[in-house]
């Protein structure tokens, strides 16, 4: 489905900032899910909402997917300068994501946080979003979110709403228009006025594609004085193969237009970003500013990005990163050195471990000529075959996922299934419904730790539909929960959360 609120990614200014906070998130986590962010998703989205300023960016992200790998996120564990976390994540058959829950370790027992849940139509197209936090032993609502569509599936409207007393207040709406070819051409965004109890213009993104769908300018005007105020304006070249070669930004200032910054791009064949170099405009006059240079292996993963400065008319040296990869394409280190005294330095490095669906992840720093356990966040950016998974900034991370590669999206039918458990994540146990059909013969069910051993395991007759697993004594993670019969296999996986 096409995005509709693309200046969620590129918007520069604060207001609203927690709309687009929020938004953001969403597409984080759905990125997650999906990883189907490309490299100007990816750059755009982090450098203009601040995420990363010159010398922050640490790889940058091939155009081109480097293999056929897909991967979907169960869970994540991750230590940061917060605390100890654990992302759960579920979805549905067709692989959308239904719900995502943020626990916190406090004395060794995991506390519910945080919680979103997501709705879909028939087509995927997301519906609505809900925000829950945990209070008192359970959960309450405090956002929700609600989008529209045309036929098409263009998304029309967006609405954010918070729970106050009783009652959902809207909070910021967005309205989306398209032309004849599906092409989105402006948004308006609007804030509820509360006294008045009407909507009030604040602010109009205008785009303008070509014929192929890519965008040459983006418009950002802003609501002042009864009229629209330029604000900030965006441009874009391309090259003959649709990748973006300059993007331009200029500032409205005492009635006309300032350029401020230029950045270019340049491209190997299978369309890699080799260099990026930014340019910015002082007193009428382009001076360079910052530069990356990017290498690759033969299936396209990065392999170094070498970050410059451009310092007493010549380009300095400022870091590299280098990443190193198994014969799987998996990503088992990543080396980022500094430059000093003439020479590479050792400053962090990343470790990669990888088990059957499971990635752990250790930071560390350079320090007297040793490494040591790093106790800052720095960014986890882990490669599973090629695959990039959304970073996460934190300096332990343990990620479980499954394989879906080939798995073509299915929506099957509750009555169809072999077998259906819940609920999932588990807590203490395990409720298991065998359709009838299938109940011809006795069934072994097993589950397995990562490890491949059986902590559990009953077997259940002919004659039962229903039987249940107790789980309060299994530590929490990823299992896979095994059904085996003479005729069939089935297995599924089971996240058990303390």
């Amino acid at each position: 489905m096409k995005n509709l609120f693309i200046s969620f990614l590129i918007f520069l200014t604060a207001w609203p900032m927690l709309a687009q906070q929020e938004h953001n998130n969403f597409i984080r986590k759905k990125n997650i899910a999906s990883n189907d962010i490309g490299f100007r998703e990816y750059f755009i989205s982090n450098q203009n909402n601040g995420k990363v300023r010159p010398g922050d960016l640490d790889l940058i992200v091939p155009t081109m997917p480097t293999s056929e790998t897909v991967v979907k996120v169960d869970s994540v564990f991750y230590t940061d300068e917060d605390g100890i976390f654990k992302d759960i994540f579920t979805y549905d058959y067709s692989q959308n994501l239904l719900a995502h829950s943020i626990q916190v370790l406090e004395n060794e027992e995991w506390i519910n946080h945080r919680t979103h849940t997501y709705d879909y139509d028939t087509d995927g197209n997301l519906l609505k979003m809900l925000y829950q936090k945990w209070g008192d032993e359970s959960w309450y609502d405090f956002r929700r979110f609600n989008y529209t569509y045309n036929s098409n599936g263009d998304e029309l409207t967006y609405l954010m709403e918070e729970l106050y007393g009783n009652g959902w207040f809207p909070i910021t709406q967005i309205l989306g228009a398209y032309d004849d070819n599906g092409f989105l051409i402006n948004e308006l965004w609007q804030h509820y006025n509360f006294e008045t109890e009407l909507w009030e213009d604040t602010r109009l993104v205008s785009y303008t594609n070509n014929m192929n769908g890519l965008m040459m300018e983006w418009l950002d005007q802003a609501w002042v004085d009864g009229e629209w105020k330029n604000n900030i304006k965006r441009s874009w070249s391309y090259d003959m193969a649709g990748n973006m070669v300059t993007e331009s930004e200029s500032m409205w200032m005492d009635g006309n237009w300032k350029e401020f910054r230029l950045e270019t791009f340049t491209y190997d064949e299978s369309g890699n970003v080799l260099s990026q170099i930014s340019d910015y405009w002082v007193e009428d006059m382009l001076e360079l500013h910052y530069a990356y240079y990017s290498t690759y292996n033969n299936n396209n993963n990065p392999l170094t990005l070498l970050y410059q400065e451009w310092e007493n008319e010549t380009w300095e040296n400022v870091y590299i990163i280098s990443c190193y990869y198994d014969a799987n394409e998996d990503k088992h280190l990543e080396l980022k050195q500094v430059w000093g005294d003439g020479a590479w330095e050792n400053h962090r490095k990343v470790e990669y471990g990888f088990f059957y669906e499971h990635v752990h992840a250790r930071a560390y720093y350079w320090h007297n000529n040793l490494w040591k356990e790093q106790i800052q966040d720095t960014q986890l950016q882990i490669t599973i075959g090629g695959t990039y998974v959304d970073p996460y900034y934190a300096y332990i991370l343990d990620l479980y996922y499954t394989d879906v590669t080939g798995i073509e999206e299915q929506d099957v039918p509750l009555e169809n299934e072999i077998i259906y458990c819940y609920p999932n994540p588990v807590t203490d146990v395990i409720n298991i419904n065998i359709n009838p059909e299938w109940q011809t013969d006795d069934f072994m069910i097993e589950l397995f730790n990562q490890s491949g051993q059986a902590v559990k395991s009953v077997e259940i007759t002919s004659i039962a539909s229903t039987t249940s697993l107790h789980v309060d004594d299994v530590p929490p993670g990823l299992y896979l929960l095994k059904f085996s019969n003479d005729r069939s296999v089935a297995v599924q996986k089971v996240i058990i959360s303390k």
